[in-house]
């Protein structure tokens, strides 16, 4: 996943603090895999957009890391990628669970899309609860 981004690309999780440098990125998604042996994540929507792309997931996986609960998880979200030349500049990535992003995310694709385009994207135009993510 790091080696998608910059050298020096960034993400934010959630509004957290920002994950610099593809080490940094790199220990994030390891964190994830530890944590979730069996993750799997799946797309179910790519837009893009001028030099954004939107990536509509769902992530499954069961805690059986370190530490592990032992339960199973199902988590969608939406990852928001500012595109370089060839690699990623910076993501943003929430889970579908706050609708300020998804809805922002989604009314800017379409409009982006609409402005490169002058047709309608595919798929929902605005809210979270219109974005069918499996």
């Amino acid at each position: 996943m790091a080696s998608c981004y910059e050298e020096a690309g960034w993400q934010s999780i959630n509004d957290g603090p920002p994950a610099e440098g593809r080490v940094a990125l790199a220990a994030v998604a390891a964190s994830y895999m530890e944590a979730f042996p069996d993750l799997q994540v799946s797309l179910d929507q790519l837009l893009t957009a001028g030099d954004s792309a939107f990536f509509v997931w769902t992530l499954t996986g069961t805690n059986t890391g370190p530490c592990g609960t032992g339960n199973s998880v199902r988590v969608s979200g939406i990852e928001v990628w500012k595109m370089g030349d060839e690699t990623i500049v910076w993501g943003l990535y929430d889970q579908l669970r706050r609708p300020t992003l998804v809805d922002t995310a989604c009314a800017k694709v379409h409009a982006d899309f609409r402005e490169i385009t002058g047709h309608l994207a595919p798929g929902p135009t605005s809210g979270a609860c219109s974005i069918d993510a499996g």
